[in-house]
């Protein structure tokens, strides 16, 4: 998140994007490699156990056991492509759970303002003249929140989600706090597994409470606004395990 939000002069300055002189796509690039065999070497590892008959029992078996219970007709595990595969599949199976994620996306995206883009060509947007060249910043947060798009924009109602096709990947530009087109965050694909499954290990896991006895209706939702998006009052919530 450091790396993706920190100021680079290649996005400023085209003829610099080739040379990378701060490194940052460099550095980027090493972290998503880190993350890849990170998640490859858990999937790894889960594996190996279940060779050494260390079967998951009923009450300890989440997210990732379920995936690796699905087998293929002629009766192979399947490979790590295919649980990758999979996640997707198993994501279209949530549908309340997809909606609270791109709710929270709507409402609270991580990067309030996309890295900038350039006019291709000059064109008239609400009474004013774009010029073609002109560098151009998104700003998704207020996009979230405009009452011309979203119904009750300050409400959070995941349910808008549930019988609508709007997704976060580019395609329906009412919600891209991933960005879109050639610019579009290269950690969309990754992300788009990993959200849901960490959210969804976590909820079957444990149930939460607020910390110090806070209700919810409580919580102070007003944001910090930098190159990312932070609460104004940090809240934690403690997992008690099921």
């Amino acid at each position: 998140m450091e790396e993706v939000g920190r100021p680079n002069f290649a996005d400023y300055f085209p003829v610099l994007r080739s040379i990378d002189p701060q490194k940052i796509k460099y550095r980027v690039e090493v972290h998503f490699r880190k993350l890849d065999k990170l998640f490859d070497g858990m999937i790894k590892q889960r594996l190996e156990s279940r060779k050494l008959g260390n079967s998951p029992s009923s009450s300890c078996s989440d997210f990732l056991d379920a995936i690796l219970d699905y087998k293929q007709e002629d009766g192979f595990q399947l490979s790590d492509p295919d649980i990758k595969s999979l996640l997707t599949v198993y994501i279209a199976r949530l549908p309340y759970l997809q909606a609270v994620v791109k709710e929270t996306f709507r409402m609270h995206p991580p990067v309030p303002l996309l890295l900038p883009h350039k006019a291709e060509s000059t064109v008239e947007l609400c009474s004013y003249i774009v010029p073609k060249n002109t560098q151009v910043l998104i700003n998704v947060w207020t996009m979230g929140r405009d009452p011309n798009i979203w119904e009750n924009p300050t409400s959070f109602e995941p349910e808008r989600f549930l019988n609508s096709n709007v997704d976060f990947k580019g395609q329906d530009f009412e919600l891209i706090p991933f960005g879109a087109g050639r610019r579009i965050c290269p950690g969309l694909p990754l992300a788009y597994r990993m959200v849901y499954l960490m959210l969804a290990s976590l909820l079957h896991a444990f149930n939460w409470r607020l910390e110090d006895g806070l209700k919810p209706e409580d919580i102070d939702m007003e944001e910090k606004f930098g190159i990312t998006l932070q609460k104004a009052t940090p809240f934690k919530a403690v997992p008690i395990k099921i």
